[in-house]
């Protein structure tokens, strides 16, 4: 069963959703850092299955920026090498970036994103080798956490 409860996904509901949880985090510990739910990196365009790239456009133009602190991803390399290409139709490491040039496109360049998924398939010297790519290439990565 899909995470959005078998319906189609809805950037905008879940806009409405992040705003209304950022509102009452906010208000309990206002340091707290909001990420929004990362989303499994899928080329699809619709119904049950949106790429998280289309989300996160959809979700910057209904207003979501305001809501949260940082953008979670799941960069898993699906078996392709950590150069391969950032394609929208195509799974592997690089989509992180698809996602970064979604939110500098909306004038968001200063906020981090978080690998908060990424790895299992390979070995801990292939993390470490995504670690070092990342921390040298890409200086807007925040924390990555690897599994």
């Amino acid at each position: 069963m899909p995470h959005w409860g078998a319906r189609e996904i809805s950037p905008d509901a879940y806009g409405r959703l992040l705003r209304e949880g950022a509102i009452r985090i906010r208000a309990a510990d206002p340091g707290a850092i909001i990420l929004p739910a990362a989303l499994a990196p899928t080329g699809e365009a619709g119904g049950a299955n949106l790429s998280e790239v289309q989300f996160l456009d959809e979700l910057y133009e209904w207003g979501g920026a305001e809501w949260f602190d940082g953008v979670a991803v799941q960069p898993y390399s699906f078996g392709q090498p950590a150069g391969a290409e950032a394609n929208p139709t195509e799974l592997n490491w690089n989509r992180a970036l698809l996602v970064r040039e979604v939110m500098v496109r909306h004038g968001d360049a200063q906020t981090a994103v978080w690998a908060v998924a990424f790895g299992g398939e390979g070995d801990a010297q292939e993390a470490s080798s995504l670690v070092r790519q990342a921390r040298t290439d890409w200086p807007w990565m925040g924390p990555m956490l690897w599994t």
